[in-house]
């Protein structure tokens, strides 16, 4: 929605209600893209810490590579699950995205 979008929309609202302006109008929308942006963020540190769990428990503390983790995704179902059907190259870059960030009270690298 652009500036000028936003403008006309809250002179119409101001004109039916009377209390809204645009200004207020254009700051809500930007705490809302805030509160959004921040609930995205949560739910991604969430699910890499599940992801994260799902793998010490399945792994431990060994070395393994990505190839590693697909073939015992062939034998342990419950890992296969959070894989989510990533290739060896997915898993790499999840891998990178979570090394050494602390989730969930562990950390990777």
């Amino acid at each position: 929605m652009t500036t000028g979008t936003i403008a006309t929309v809250s002179a119409s609202i101001e004109r039916v209600s009377g209390h809204t302006t645009a200004i207020d109008l254009d700051a809500r929308i930007r705490a809302l893209e805030c509160e959004l942006a921040e609930l995205r963020h949560r739910q991604r540190e969430e699910r890499d810490a599940s992801w994260l769990c799902a793998l010490a428990v399945a792994i431990g503390a060994v070395r393994f590579s990505s190839a590693d983790l697909i073939c015992h995704a062939a034998v342990n179902h419950e890992f296969a699950a959070s894989l989510d059907g990533m290739s060896a190259r997915q898993i790499g870059q999840r891998l990178a995205a979570v090394s050494g960030r602390v989730l969930g009270g562990g950390s990777l690298g």
